[in-house]
């Protein structure tokens, strides 16, 4: 159904990429799809790219970065990730302590979870590797 909304409605997506102390990168499991993803999701109507991450990570984990604390690092969309929809994503860094034991939005999100870049989870979503590829060139693509 997601899908389907986001196709229809053109609405473009806002993900973060949150480092810890141990340069380790957070991922979440949703109950919508089963690969671990980046935080985030729509922008909603009027609303800024950075403003709609900074509220889906909060829904999400429980997580508060400032909006002056994220950057914008780029801006995907097809064919560099295999899906229908525009993808901003931006870079936050907090302690690995922040971060909830449990789930902060168990309706949601079912797991959350740091891991190193360099051995990230076989079901990762492509669009993770997307973000951290366009992440290490620094660039908007």
């Amino acid at each position: 159904m997601l899908k389907l909304h986001t196709k229809i409605s053109g609405q473009e997506r806002a993900r973060v990429v949150v480092y810890n102390e141990h340069d380790e990168v957070l991922l979440v499991r949703g109950l919508i799809g089963p690969n671990w993803s980046l935080p985030g999701g729509g922008i909603e109507k009027g609303e800024l790219p950075v403003d709609a991450v900074a509220r889906e990570l909060l829904e999400e984990t429980g997580l508060k970065l400032a909006v002056v604390d994220l950057e914008l690092v780029a801006v995907l969309r097809k064919p560099l990730i295999p899906v229908n929809y525009v993808a901003h994503i931006f870079v936050g860094f907090t302690k690995k302590t922040h971060l909830p034991k449990i789930p902060h939005n168990p309706r949601e999100i079912i797991e959350l979870a740091w891991f190193d870049p360099e051995h990230l989870p076989h079901d990762t979503s492509p669009l993770v590797h997307a973000a951290l590829e366009s992440l290490s060139k620094n660039r908007v693509i």
